[in-house]
């Protein structure tokens, strides 16, 4: 789909705009499943004016969970990719079971074109999005993708097999250890099972970051471990990522050049996006429910 016929739609997509609670507005939109095929399976102009709607209509309970994993050494966000949409409820049953309290839940629609941006920025600082070098763990029926961002580009081939919503799940873990942790290998195989995926294509669980959010929240940053690491993806990162309907409709306003991850002006944008992902002194939801407009 030629880019400038987007231009019209994509200037509709709000970068400079204070999200508030309640939506100053919410037009009626078909699902996903009624979209006009065109590209992708789906009409580019339907499901991006979907996200501007979603993005406008971020509830109280939203911003309350994004200060919850911004503010509690106990938080935890499991996301079911949308290769396992079809999985929510035995997700959600799995963390029941573990004691996870589940204290708030969303549906994040990403245009699955962006997946593999959206990839970088929820593990973001780790190396082998870069390297690629988990890539044997589950090799892709197509051949390992071409640099650059080849770990990114195979994560999303794993993560994004349909255009379908990402499940979000923020939980509360204090009282269930690390059950959650040593537990999420088996989920995943049963849900890998259950849509006839391969890999870890199903379920994404933040890391604890006990140890962690304390340094950040002081200026400290983020800690990357390095090589094949792949333990430092925190909810109080993702919770940006996913939450903030500037985040979301990022991620939605750059798809048309996801698919190039060596473009430069991408890239521009993208690093512009990762300085504000981990500012700790931004205030992602004012006094009055509103998200204040981010440097973006």
């Amino acid at each position: 789909l030629p880019l400038l016929s987007l231009l019209p739609l994509l200037s509709l997509l709000p970068s400079a705009t204070t999200f508030c609670s309640p939506s100053p507005f919410s037009p009626t939109l078909p699902p996903l499943s009624e979209l006009t095929a065109s590209h992708g399976g789906f009409s580019w102009r339907s499901l991006l004016t979907r996200k501007v709607a979603s993005a406008m209509s971020a509830s109280k309970g939203a911003a309350e969970a994004l200060e919850f994993c911004r503010s509690s050494d106990s938080a935890v966000i499991a996301t079911v990719w949308p290769t396992a949409a079809s999985q929510v409820a035995m997700a959600r049953e799995w963390l029941k079971e573990c004691g996870a309290s589940i204290i708030y839940q969303e549906e994040v629609d990403l245009v699955q074109e962006s997946g593999a941006l959206a990839c970088m920025a929820l593990y973001h600082g780790e190396d082998w999005l870069r390297t690629n070098c988990w890539y044997q763990e589950s090799p892709l029926p197509s051949g390992p993708p071409p640099q650059p961002w080849a770990g990114a580009k195979w994560k999303a081939a794993l993560a994004f097999r349909q255009q379908a919503p990402m499940h979000v799940f923020v939980l509360d873990v204090a009282k269930s250890g690390s059950s959650i942790w040593s537990g999420k290998y088996g989920i995943r195989n049963r849900m890998m099972k259950a849509v006839g995926s391969i890999g870890n294509s199903c379920l994404h669980l933040t890391d604890d970051q006990s140890r962690e959010l304390g340094k950040w929240r002081a200026g400290g940053g983020t800690r990357h471990g390095g090589g094949m690491e792949c333990d430092s993806s925190y909810a109080y990162h993702c919770a940006r990522v996913l939450l903030n309907p500037h985040s979301v409709a990022f991620f939605n306003r750059e798809a048309p050049l996801a698919g190039d991850l060596s473009d430069a002006v991408l890239l521009g944008r993208f690093a512009r996006y990762c300085d504000w992902l981990g500012d700790p002194t931004f205030v992602d939801v004012g006094g009055d429910g509103c998200f204040p407009v981010p440097p973006i």
